[in-house]
């Protein structure tokens, strides 16, 4: 089954204000909210809060997603807890935000910059097979491409039981980091802002820190699922697995997935390019990718870019690129596609 796809288009000259009602209906779209929880300007700055309630009964089972908006700007931070009438995080300070400024962005992480003088299109894939999951792709042109996922709050009850939501809070914005190292393909799903409070804290950044990167991390370091494929050739275990060796300690080890070529893995006859479909995205979830969007590994002379098709049968089997990183080892590395089903 397909996903449904659509595409939210801003004309130049577009306005801050906007470009989040753009992201506003595309939330609303995919489930995650009937409005912002709250909507203010402060200064110059769009501020636009989205309160995902996971499990309100406890005491961290809201998470609010504080988003500001500036120029062709566009920054994501959290909280555990939000005063609508004040307009500001509530709480301890680094526990359960980091700070309280609304009129400047020191305090969230850029999520990617766009020129106002250019379409900017938010599209949005949601599965037909799991209509709380989304994935938003946003490109201004042909160009500043990025990706990422928020938990609906249809996850609540899916949240590993280990991690008891009185004491700690759970949050999801992930965004599909693809890269390659050697002949290796990796397909990590990144976690790019943490608390204190989070269920997955840089302990060793974040303890003690009064700055932001203390709790705003490199993409390896909140890493909550990660894949990897090694070369298509008779290569030993340093070539094909360079990339394995060279992950930060904080990042998950790779799950491997299958090489489809026949003169790698004898299983198989012909030479394929599969689509892994049915992977798991996150080590905090008991909830796999839906069917409708999948893994894979190319190995050919390809260039390949975001929203591109890769045809499995013309037709009757097509995929859109969410993201892709093309490997510079073409015919024997591996090029790593996140992609959602289209036909």
């Amino acid at each position: 089954m397909a996903v449904t796809k659509v595409a939210y288009t801003l004309n130049p000259t577009w306005t801050t204000a906007q470009h989040a009602d753009l992201v506003r209906d595309a939330f609303i779209d995919a489930g995650l909210m009937t409005a912002w929880y709250d909507s203010f300007l402060s200064g110059t700055m769009e501020n636009r809060i989205l309160e995902v309630q996971y499990d309100a009964a406890k005491t961290y089972g809201r998470t609010y997603y504080w988003f500001i908006f500036t120029g062709g700007q566009m920054y994501m931070a959290l909280a555990t807890g939000w005063n609508a009438v004040t307009h500001v995080p509530t709480g301890t300070q680094y526990l359960d935000f980091y700070a309280t400024t609304t009129n400047a962005v020191t305090n969230h992480r850029l999520i990617t910059s766009w020129t106002t003088t250019t379409n900017l299109v938010i599209t949005r894939y949601t599965s037909q097979t799991n209509s709380s999951f989304s994935w938003f792709v946003i490109r201004n042109g042909t160009s500043s491409t990025t990706n990422f996922h928020i938990s609906n709050a249809a996850v609540g009850s899916k949240i590993s039981t280990w991690y008891d939501l009185n004491k700690v809070f759970f949050h999801h914005y992930l965004i599909a980091n693809l890269s390659t190292n050697g002949t290796m393909g990796i397909i990590r799903f990144n976690q790019y802002y943490m608390l204190r409070r989070s269920y997955h804290p840089w302990g060793l950044a974040n303890r003690d820190s009064t700055t932001l990167s203390g709790y705003n991390g490199t993409q390896t370091d909140f890493a909550v699922q990660t894949y990897g494929a090694v070369g298509n050739f008779s290569g030993s275990r340093t070539t094909n697995l360079v990339a394995a060796d060279s992950y930060s300690v904080w990042a998950d080890s790779p799950k491997y997935l299958p090489v489809a070529f026949s003169n790698v893995n004898p299983t198989y006859a012909t030479n394929v390019t599969p689509v892994f479909t049915g992977a798991q995205y996150s080590d905090f979830l008991f909830e796999s990718i839906p069917e409708d969007f999948g893994l894979s590994m190319h190995y050919a002379n390809n260039t390949m870019a975001v929203q591109d098709t890769l045809v499995v049968s013309a037709g009757v089997e097509e995929w859109e690129m969410i993201n892709v990183a093309n490997n510079g080892t073409i015919t024997t590395g591996a090029s790593p596609m996140f992609l959602a089903r289209t036909v």
